[in-house]
């Protein structure tokens, strides 16, 4: 995930086939109030 955090200007993230979020790397973990993008996935995977 750190890879896409820095490549990807903007994020979709997806579960059972939609998309349930998506903005930048920062914008997703600051929203979420995780320290990386892998927290933040599995955050949304847990919902």
């Amino acid at each position: 995930m750190e890879e896409v955090k820095r490549l990807c200007s903007s994020v979709l993230m997806m579960k059972d086939g939609l998309i349930v979020d998506r903005g930048t790397p920062e914008e997703l973990i600051t929203k979420y109030g995780r320290r990386n993008l892998e927290e933040v996935f599995l955050e949304i995977a847990r919902k």
